[in-house]
């Protein structure tokens, strides 16, 4: 650990020095967090949009852990499916192809600026206009795409070209942007000015609404004025529990993604007394959860809706985490899906496409609830030591968000002596009913006895996530981030 008085682990090195220019101004950890957020719409723009959503802990020494909810919302009216654009998109990782779908029947009720403006009124103290302004600047001036976001942004051409605007950020005389190009996005930038004197009703009152509303009625969209204005961001209690010496505090039930932290978690910690390998012990655990997936009560009563299949699909999600001189802790994980391939023509804001994500729905496409918040793995979490040291992490990843976040911890549990770095870089297993998916160089044929069916990853896939952890003990800082990601750490 280093003495610093704050630190971020995030998902590109202009998010993370966002924040940790907002801490040295004297903001505190929800501050850096919001102005990270606002700068992730241009630095990791297919991950994060003001058309997306998410979920953000937050914690502090004397302050009880809340879960922020602004993830994204199911239309109020469902029409049949007939009358809905869906559009089918085949994305190709390489290795594997996946099916989702875009177009604007596929966008859910975005959350983000609502979940900006909660975190801000809770816990803020610079202005939004100041914090605003360093995501602004980069807007206008635009960021040069690194390996990473051309490589997440080249999967998901087909979505991001399918519209005028989209075009317009993404091309450059007539081909898809490559590794080096600029990204520029000054409409939203335009729309973040004046988003930052008029308020949140600007978004779900006032332009954006009735555009939106607009769009989709003639185009085959769902949301309408009222799913916009009955949008809220929701303070909800954490679901906490405690591992070694670690109280942990996550997203809350009816989200699925904290019941298998924990289940896995405490699963973990009764098997390994029976093992001498990190890994056998924490694939018995991952065995365990797996039936319960079928059988909401077995796993949690709270969870009152009908569970989504287990996913094993890579995911368009990001996280960081952030603390600050006097231990206040942020977590932030968001995401736009793959977006819906609609851009707002007034402000740019990309729309996401929840409801095109079959992982996300109880059954088969078009198969959602009304005015429901939509189901979520993402785990943004918050650990507290008894000798009172914060512990912010989180990662992207979809279905593995929450077994990737129980081995992380595991490890500490298990009693690995090594730095964050070291253990968030150490090999990962993951697993359906199927197939047993594991990193180079793990060996589980003497332990993996439920598996015939195996594969295996390179230790550089996005598959596993990207964890981005900072943990604040005393007056010292430590963070980590995820190579898989290409994750980055910045310490004050």
């Amino acid at each position: 650990m280093a003495a610093a008085s704050g630190g971020i682990a995030g998902g590109h090195e202009l998010t993370c020095e966002v924040a940790i220019d907002v801490l040295r101004a004297g903001g505190n950890a929800a501050d850096a967090a919001v102005a990270a957020f606002a700068a992730m719409f241009i630095t990791e723009p297919a991950m994060a949009s003001p058309g997306g959503g998410g979920f953000a802990t937050v914690a502090g020494p004397q302050l009880p852990a809340q879960v922020f909810d602004f993830f994204c919302h199911t239309p109020i009216t469902k029409r049949p499916v007939e009358q809905v654009e869906y559009r089918p998109i085949t994305v190709d990782f390489g290795d594997d192809t996946e099916l989702f779908y875009a177009g604007n029947g596929s966008a859910a009720t975005p959350g983000s600026i609502a979940g900006i403006f909660a975190l801000h009124k809770s816990f803020g103290t610079l202005p939004l206009k100041d914090l605003f302004a360093p995501a602004i600047t980069l807007m206008k001036s635009g960021v040069a795409l690194n390996s990473f976001q051309h490589f997440d942004l080249t999967l998901l051409k087909e979505i991001l070209l399918l519209e005028p605007e989209g075009r317009a950020i993404f091309l450059q005389e007539g081909q898809f942007k490559r590794e080096g190009d600029v990204v520029m996005m000054p409409q939203l930038a335009d729309f973040m000015e004046v988003l930052a004197l008029e308020g949140q009703d600007m978004f779900y009152r006032g332009e954006v609404a009735r555009e939106c509303a607009a769009i989709h009625k003639d185009r085959g969209g769902l949301l309408r004025r009222e799913d916009f204005e009955k949008y809220e961001c929701k303070i909800r209690t954490p679901r906490q529990f405690t591992l070694g010496d670690w109280k942990f505090s996550t997203v809350p039930g009816p989200f699925l993604g904290g019941a298998i932290f924990e289940f896995v978690s405490r699963s973990f910690a009764s098997h390994r007394a029976a093992y001498d390998n990190f890994y056998a012990a924490i694939y018995e655990a991952i065995w365990q959860v797996l039936p319960m997936q079928k059988d909401q009560a077995r796993l949690d009563h709270s969870l009152s809706r009908g569970l989504p299949p287990m996913p094993d699909r890579r995911g368009a999600t990001s996280h960081f985490s952030v603390t600050d001189r006097d231990g206040l802790a942020v977590s932030l994980t968001t995401s736009i899906g793959e977006g819906s391939g609609l851009f707002l023509p007034s402000s740019g804001v990309h729309l996401n496409n929840m409801l095109g994500e079959l992982a996300l729905l109880p059954g088969d496409l078009h198969s959602w609830w009304p005015d429901q918040r939509l189901n979520s793995m993402m785990s943004p979490t918050i650990g507290r030591h008894k000798d009172g040291s914060i512990w912010s992490m989180g990662t992207g990843g979809a279905g593995r968000i929450p077994f990737v976040l129980a081995q992380v911890v595991g490890q500490k549990v298990w009693g690995l002596d090594e730095s964050l770095q070291e253990l968030i870089t150490r090999p990962r297993i993951f697993a359906t009913e199927d197939v047993l998916h594991y990193e180079r160089p793990i060996d589980p044929f003497s332990w993996a006895r439920h598996h015939n069916n195996r594969k295996v990853w390179s230790p550089d896939s996005l598959f596993f996530g990207g964890v981005n952890t900072v943990m604040h003990r005393g007056n010292h800082f430590e963070g980590a981030a995820d190579h898989r990601r290409q994750g980055v750490v910045k310490l004050l």
